[in-house]
């Protein structure tokens, strides 16, 4: 969104959902509605204070949402977003513990997993990455949090002594 193009950030963790609370939007109508035909992405979409920043809540999630993720109505909803933003980021459930974020992964470009240092263990992480090559994604990065200055490395938050 700081470049420029816009973006929406879906929140596909429908069994616990965040946006509502971190963006101050909804939690309905949301992804859940959508998935059970009640809702049309226009509906769903919330403008935030950030330029060229949308995001789109869960919704209230049931069996029929949930199931409603391994079929088109999924993909449809994907390819909308695609036509409408430069980026679409979807937040999902954990890879191990629940089905929903393996149908998630299916429709995206890539998929980024967030590694927190010190807490996730090598052996989860590597069965995460043998499920998504199971389920067909061909583009698996990570993202690790939890580093601080100090524990990285000598040249990591070095600033700048030069005076302009």
């Amino acid at each position: 969104a700081r470049t420029g193009r816009s973006t929406v950030l879906v929140d596909f963790d429908l069994r616990r959902p965040s946006f509502d609370e971190v963006f101050g939007v909804p939690l309905t109508p949301g992804v859940s509605e959508l998935l059970r035909g009640e809702q049309t992405l226009d509906d769903l979409l919330h403008e935030t204070n950030a330029e060229n920043l949308s995001v789109i809540s869960a919704g209230q999630w049931d069996r029929r949402a949930l199931a409603a993720l391994s079929n088109s109505t999924a993909a449809g909803f994907f390819n909308e977003l695609r036509g409408k933003f430069h980026f679409v980021v979807a937040d999902t459930s954990p890879i191990l513990p629940v089905a929903d974020a393996r149908f998630v992964s299916q429709l995206v470009d890539t998929v980024i997993l967030s590694v927190f240092r010190d807490i996730s263990q090598a052996s989860k992480i590597q069965a995460a990455c043998e499920i998504l090559t199971a389920f067909g994604v061909q583009s698996v990065e990570a993202v690790v949090t939890g580093l601080n200055e100090h524990s990285y490395g000598k040249h990591t938050g070095y600033e700048s002594t030069v005076n302009a």
